[in-house]
């Protein structure tokens, strides 16, 4: 899937898409944009929903349960079967939060101690995630910077897509930063 992460690409890549196919008089494509702040990320970006799409969570379950499902499965095994599934998904569940509340974390970063303190608020799982941004937190340059009125406003750029650029703005007053790319604010852990 393609992403088009500001607003200003959405809409450029948008109009493309329909003088390229001659789509200006379809009316459910019409219809589609009207709804764009439900469903395009760009749109969606910096709204906190945890990580999880629209039918993310129906599907996942939707697959889980087929495991323990089939067409030829009777009424009443059914929700012997569903039992068994909840069963499986809390005993993972469990062995998850174990895993968060009694392990240790190999640390792998030069930030050890950002790493540590992710491993302590964050559960295994999404401490792998934050593992991965800080290892690319080390493709990051710091084009230039700005102060101004207590906040300083830096541009960076990736390694491997100098034509990339992301701003991050910091407040002295309070020490808080917030990035262009809204990761935090959309999934709830920070951006390399």
């Amino acid at each position: 899937m393609v992403r088009y992460g500001t607003l200003d690409e959405f809409e450029d890549m948008w109009k493309k898409m329909v003088d390229n196919h001659n789509l200006h008089n379809h009316e459910w494509l019409h219809e589609m944009y009207a709804k764009k702040m439900k469903w395009a990320e760009a749109y969606m970006r910096g709204h906190f929903f945890s990580g999880c799409r629209s039918t993310q969570r129906c599907e996942a379950m939707n697959a889980f349960l087929n495991r323990f499902l089939d067409r030829k499965t009777r009424l009443y095994e059914l929700f012997q079967q569903v039992d068994r599934a909840l069963s499986r998904i809390r005993h993972n569940e469990m062995g998850a939060d174990f895993s968060s509340n009694y392990t240790e974390p190999i640390l792998i970063t030069g930030l050890a101690e950002i790493e540590k303190h992710a491993a302590t608020i964050f559960t295994r799982e999404i401490f792998s995630m934050v593992q991965e941004e800080l290892l690319n937190e080390q493709k990051f340059i710091v084009l230039y910077y700005i102060d101004k009125e207590g906040y300083r406003t830096y541009t960076l750029s990736q390694y491997a897509s100098p034509d990339s650029r992301w701003e991050v703005v910091y407040c002295q007053a309070d020490q808080s930063m917030k990035c262009s790319c809204l990761l935090f604010e959309s999934y709830g852990y920070p951006c390399g």
